[in-house]
């Protein structure tokens, strides 16, 4: 019997819930009207423009700080998405819906390296079921979504760089797109 068929297994379980996730998530998304904690990135992209903060690069003015407690990484993100794939509820939900989703991944990567692969599949099914978690990440309102995301990625960073001793930045991805070996 292969070694790796558990690890192979509570991957494919974690994916599954991640997907289940995102597929819970899209049945939310037409229900809801959009609320202002939700669009606030759109003062930093759309006239009359609200930012507090910006810098000027030629013509352009970049958005740096929408207000005093908020900055312009959901500007900077929507911008591309918006202007690829025009203004609708799922163009506004859904990119911060796959970050939650993601961050369940990062969650369940976290956690399978501080406390093992039971606990990982327990945390990360909790996580993928939470209906308030699941809310506040479709309907995103404020940065939330995108703490979550960056919250677990800067932790398993932590938890990485502590264990090996090494840049954790430059291994970040390989362990969260190619999971090649169990721990």
């Amino acid at each position: 019997m292969n070694s790796r068929a558990p690890f192979i297994r509570a991957v494919r379980l974690a994916w599954t819930l991640c997907i289940f996730f995102v597929l819970a998530g899209n049945l939310l998304i037409p229900y809801l009207g959009i609320e202002n904690d939700e669009a606030l990135f759109a003062q930093g992209l759309y006239r009359p423009r609200g930012e507090l903060y910006s810098i000027h690069i030629g013509r352009s003015s970049v958005p740096i700080m929408l207000m005093t407690y908020l900055g312009a990484l959901k500007s900077w993100i929507y911008g591309p998405i918006l202007k690829l794939f025009g203004i609708s509820l799922y163009t506004l939900r859904q990119p911060m819906l796959l970050a939650g989703a993601l961050s369940i991944w990062l969650f369940f990567l976290l956690l399978r390296r501080i406390a093992g692969l039971r606990a990982a599949l327990i945390g990360c099914a909790l996580l993928a079921v939470d209906s308030l978690y699941l809310l506040t990440a479709c309907f995103d309102w404020g940065p939330v979504a995108l703490q979550h995301l960056l919250l677990a990625a800067g932790v398993l960073l932590v938890v990485q760089f502590h264990g090996s001793g090494q840049k954790a930045i430059v291994q970040l991805l390989p362990i969260i797109f190619h999971q090649a070996k169990p721990l």
